[in-house]
C-alpha cells in the first residue's frame, strides 16, 4: 500500500471525505496492467470484450453467441474490416473467423458465366478447422451477407475435394442429395474409385453428373456395397 504523507491532503480540505479518496487512489496499485491497457486485444479481460464491440461499431459482424476466440480475432482487424467491406478480402476474412475458409468465384470466372453481379463463395470442408453443424453454416451465410457490396447476389456451397478414393462406409440416412458434379477440366483425369459400403435409406438422389469429357476418360468404378431401401433416384448422367 501506498505511504502517503501527511502533507498530501491539506488541513483546509482534510475532512471525513479525505480517507475514502485516499483507499481509492491506493487500490489502482493492485489493478494488473494490462487490466487497462484494453487494446491489447489479445489480453484484456473477456468482461470487456462487448464494449470494445460497440466502441469498434462491430455488432454487425459479432453476436451474443459470437465465440470469445472469433470476437478477438474480429476485433483485432475491427478497422481494416471496415476499411475494406465489399472487397474478397472481407469475405475470405470473415469466412476465416468462423473456421470456414472460402474459394471466390466471381460472376465472370464462372463457367458458363453467372448473371452479373453474383458471386458463389466454396467452403471446401478439407479445410475447415471444424465441421460446421447448421448453426455454424448459417452464420457463415449472415457474415457474408454482411461483408459483401449490397449490390451483389451470393450463392454459398460446400464442397469436400478429393484426390483419391471416396468411401462413405456408414448409412446414409434420408439424404437428399448426393452429387458429383464438374467441369471437363476437373474430371478429365480422374481414375477414383466412388465405394458406398453402408446402408441409403430413402436417398432421393445419388447422382453423378458431368459433361461427356468427365465419362469417357474416368475408369474409375462405382462399387456399392450396401442395401438401398426405397431410394427415389440413383442417376448417372452424362452426355453420349
Amino acid at each position: 500500500m501506498t505511504d502517503y504523507p501527511s502533507v498530501a491532503i491539506q488541513p483546509g480540505i482534510l475532512d471525513e471525505r479525505s480517507p475514502g479518496l485516499m483507499a481509492l487512489v491506493e487500490r489502482f496499485d493492485a489493478i494488473p496492467v494490462e487490466t487497462l491497457l484494453v487494446y491489447l486485444i489479445d489480453h484484456v479481460d473477456a468482461s470487456v470484450l462487448p464494449y470494445l464491440v460497440e466502441q469498434f461499431d462491430m455488432g454487425d459482424f459479432i453476436r451474443e453467441t459470437t465465440s470469445e476466440a472469433t470476437t478477438r480475432a474480429m476485433l483485432k482487424q475491427a478497422i481494416d474490416l471496415k476499411r475494406h467491406l465489399g472487397t474478397p478480402w472481407a469475405l475470405k476474412f470473415v469466412a476465416q473467423a468462423v473456421g470456414l475458409p472460402i474459394e471466390l468465384i466471381d460472376w465472370h470466372q464462372a463457367d458458363p458465366q453467372l448473371p452479373r453481379n453474383t458471386f458463389i463463395a466454396r467452403a471446401w470442408l478439407n479445410d475447415a478447422t471444424t465441421v460446421p453443424d447448421a448453426e455454424a453454416q448459417a452464420e457463415l451465410a449472415r457474415l457474408i451477407s454482411v461483408a459483401k457490396r449490397f449490390s451483389q447476389h451470393e450463392t454459398i456451397q460446400m464442397g469436400l475435394g478429393t484426390s483419391g478414393d471416396l468411401a462413405l462406409g456408414g448409412g446414409l440416412d434420408t439424404a437428399p442429395e448426393i452429387e458429383f458434379e464438374g467441369g471437363a477440366a476437373a474430371r478429365e483425369h480422374v481414375s477414383t474409385d466412388l465405394r458406398l459400403n453402408g446402408a441409403l435409406d430413402a436417398g432421393p438422389a445419388l447422382d453423378l453428373d458431368g459433361p461427356a469429357s468427365a465419362r469417357n476418360t474416368a475408369p474409375g468404378d462405382v462399387g456399392l456395397a450396401g442395401a438401398f431401401d426405397n431410394a427415389q433416384l440413383m442417376e448417372f448422367r452424362g452426355h453420349a
